[in-house]
């Protein structure tokens, strides 16, 4: 294969990646959205259901990531792209006529907490199979515009998820939403590996065995390590500052709805990020990620500073310099590692 052929089936498969990745996120919200709006309407036991509902989440994405990472450097990242999906999709048609159940609470919180062991392997194996499919050359740009949309699709779900509750009820909403992942699956069957690109699912180890020979490769990559290391600490720190953010609403409390102001500030730094690290030259490195984090560091940092001092729209422009640098930090730390680290090992 020629490198033209090789360039336009690459274009052909980010459009594909593109495609298959926003339907699964726009699915991935309307099931938050419609299931949030559902809990929240049973009554007393209302609090008590989202609390499962969310906390179940993100304990089964801690515990499953890591197994998923392993899956998708010994399997097929296609097939397992599309199987995930597709079983997205069942589980939201599952769903819908257990609604009238009476034990439809314990139902919804098993139907997340399926999904989300599904996005633990979904989501490794999503970000390994771009090198597999696209030119390292054309990564970056790949990166900034799925990003770039994907902080727009945080914008809009809601409000989509509003509007389909609102017309079709929670079941329409949740059909529709099992059709996006459906879509999703459908699209990845078109995805061509490029000459060479394929993962290695050649002599399959033990889980423990893959995980101790990733270990094994991260401590002599002293680098991956490092960025590592370094995205846990990011990692940790949002946590907090995500913890803290609707408390922002006390800043200004003359003002009114000072939160949600942030998170569109947010939002709109996030896509706006992501199209200008669209135009960055030149390669990434591990000194430009640490000058972007550097920056999102002072922003913040600046915030609280900011509020004491000047108006409530000079804090907002933080808000928004915040995410347009976190927003950078992110897609080039995502580029460098599908570029740099070996194919068989980016799980």
């Amino acid at each position: 294969m020629n490198m033209n052929s090789m360039t336009r089936l690459s274009k052909r498969n980010e459009k594909l990646l593109w495609i298959g990745s926003w339907t699964s996120k726009i699915g991935d919200k309307l099931f938050d959205y419609a299931n949030s709006v559902f809990i929240i309407g049973m009554g007393d036991q209302a609090s008590v259901i989202l609390a499962f509902y969310q906390s179940s989440e993100t304990l089964i994405g801690i515990i499953f990531s890591l197994f998923g990472g392993v899956v998708a450097d010994g399997y097929s990242r296609k097939k397992i792209c599309i199987l995930t999906d597709f079983l997205s999709g069942l589980i939201c048609f599952i769903l819908t006529p257990l609604l009238q159940s009476e034990n439809v609470g314990l139902y919804v919180v098993i139907a997340n907490m399926l999904l989300s062991i599904i996005y633990a392997f979904n989501s490794p194996t999503y970000k390994s199979i771009v090198r597999e499919v696209i030119l390292k050359e054309r990564i970056s740009e790949f990166n900034s515009i799925a990003r770039g949309v994907t902080e727009t699709i945080k914008v809009v779900s809601p409000i989509i998820g509003l509007a389909l509750v609102n017309l079709i009820g929670v079941k329409g909403a949740l059909l529709i939403d099992g059709c996006t992942f459906i879509l999703s699956a459908f699209v990845e069957i078109f995805l061509q590996p490029l000459q060479g690109g394929g993962n290695r699912p050649a002599k399959r180890k033990a889980v423990w065995s893959e995980m101790k020979a990733g270990m094994q490769y991260i401590s002599k990559e002293y680098w991956i390590l490092y960025l590592l290391i370094l995205s846990g600490i990011v990692n940790f720190f949002l946590a907090g500052y995500n913890l803290l953010l609707p408390f922002t609403e006390s800043i200004f409390p003359n003002e009114g709805g000072f939160y949600s102001k942030a998170m569109m500030a947010e939002a709109l730094g996030g896509i706006i990020g992501a199209l200008l690290c669209s135009q960055i030259k030149g390669p990434e490195t591990v000194q430009k990620m640490f000058l972007y984090l550097a920056s999102t560091g002072i922003w913040l940092m600046l915030i609280p500073v900011s509020s004491r001092i000047f108006c409530q729209n000079i804090c907002l422009i933080l808000f928004f310099c915040f995410a347009a640098t976190l927003s950078i930090y992110n897609i080039q730390f995502s580029s460098y590692v599908q570029i740099h680290v070996q194919t068989y090992y980016l799980g």
